[in-house]
């Protein structure tokens, strides 16, 4: 018992989930319980989006929004080799190659336009705040109670900074990849070997090369081995051993942003 809700731990060379268990990913989408399930992520998606509907019509914000977008050459030609290579190289406040690579998609797709910039914003905000309900569903098996925190995320304040400004695009965006890390490492607890996390690892880099905030997540991954997944403290020195690529790739995540 974990916080008053059963937490299974099934044996780490499991290959296939048991459907009884009602954390099994197997379960998520079938029956009754699937029904409710789709049923709350289209309402916490809607309801990530309703607020934020109306940055469709803002212009751009003259804090950053300039170097990084409009007054940048290379945004502003789109998606070409030069700005791919620029993207991959450039340390220009900070390397963030996935986050200039997606303002320059947009680019492509829309032109300088800033309402559309703005709306891709929200998509990945409600992007991410359906990956929090997900995530938070496949660990408590409480639909409800994890839809209300997903909507509280999804319509809290501190939100409207990284929605409503194209700059902090890097923010949805890694917080994007790092959701997609919570939810492969969720799985990856079913089967055996070190192979299971190499999304993981691949999830981990991408969310690093949006913003490196995402240096975080090796220690999330920590907390989430004691909740919901309760592998500590009985397995902490095979937990920490397979965090080691993580964490290398933390440190060199940290020692180029500050280089």
């Amino acid at each position: 018992m974990v916080n008053g809700m059963r937490s299974p731990h099934p044996h780490p060379d499991s290959s296939s989930p048991d459907v009884s268990d009602p954390f099994s990913p197997s379960l998520l989408a079938t029956g009754r319980d699937g029904h409710l399930l789709r049923v709350l992520a289209l309402a916490v998606f809607v309801a990530a989006i309703v607020p934020f509907f109306e940055v469709g019509t803002f212009d751009f914000v003259v804090i950053d929004d300039a170097p990084y977008i409009y007054d940048n050459p290379f945004v502003r030609e789109g998606i070409t080799w030069r700005g791919v290579h620029w993207a991959l190289t450039s340390t220009h406040f900070g390397w963030l190659p996935l986050t200039r690579l997606s303002l320059m998609l947009d680019v492509t797709l829309f032109g300088l336009n800033a309402g559309a910039m703005h709306l891709v914003n929200v998509f990945f905000h409600a992007c991410n705040a359906l990956l929090v309900f997900l995530l938070l569903h496949r660990a408590t098996a409480l639909p409800w109670p994890a839809a209300g925190v997903a909507v509280l995320f999804a319509v809290h304040p501190l939100r409207v900074e990284s929605v409503a400004w194209i700059s902090e695009r890097k923010d949805v965006l890694f917080a994007f990849f790092v959701l997609l890390a919570l939810h492969a490492y969720q799985e990856a607890r079913w089967r055996s070997g070190w192979r299971p996390l190499l999304p993981v690892l691949l999830l981990f880099i991408a969310a690093g090369m949006a913003k490196p905030m995402a240096v975080m997540l090796p220690v999330m991954l920590l907390l989430w081995d004691f909740w919901p997944l309760g592998r500590l403290p009985t397995d902490w020195r095979r937990l920490l051993l397979e965090k080691i690529p993580f964490f290398v790739v933390a440190l060199l995540l940290a020692g180029i942003t500050v280089w």
